[in-house]
């Protein structure tokens, strides 16, 4: 198949998540072989262990992606990502926009040819204060989840902006 056909039957948005428990220490030790020295000492100065799993996992889920979109090797991969002046990651010679994120027991890394940035964030999910009745709750969860899903969507994913929205009557 043509690189240019291939490139036609991608997705524009992939995202790849594992569990934090995936890394245990077997499975780290062989993991760190495939990074570079000065990322995996970056990865050490985060004085958790959760932390350092966390980043290192989101690193070889780029790896993996990477492997499985592009045919590229892992080490690659690895040896490629970069951060922007403002800090985004990107992996130079690649079209892939990226992004990680992680959050309780989640990790993940996003990655999408959208014109302009993409982004993905994982949240925790906590109980909700009970100090609303059941009509506020309702309501303040309605309004929070039509700007998370919609603006950030909106913002993260397609990169256009965000556009009015009209909530219960109002805009």
């Amino acid at each position: 198949m043509s690189p240019s056909r291939r490139a036609q039957e991608l997705p524009q948005l992939v995202v790849f998540a594992a569990q934090n428990d995936f890394l245990d220490s077997g499975r780290e030790a062989l993991c760190r072989t495939l990074l570079p020295p000065e990322m995996w000492n970056a990865i050490l100065r985060y004085r958790r262990e959760r932390d350092r799993r966390q980043r290192l996992l989101a690193r070889l889920l780029l790896a993996v992606a990477l492997r499985r979109l592009e045919g590229w090797p892992e080490r690659l991969a690895l040896e490629r990502l970069e951060h922007e002046a403002v800090g985004r990651p990107c992996v130079r010679g690649c079209s892939w926009r990226i992004s990680f994120s992680h959050a309780g027991e989640w990790v993940v890394c996003a990655l999408g040819r959208a014109v302009g940035e993409i982004g993905v964030d994982v949240e925790s999910i906590r109980p909700f204060a009970k100090a609303y009745d059941g009509k506020r709750r309702t309501c303040f969860g309605k309004i929070c989840h039509n700007d998370n899903a919609c603006g950030f969507a909106e913002i993260k994913a397609f990169a256009i902006g965000v556009k009015r929205f009209t909530w219960f009557g109002g805009t």
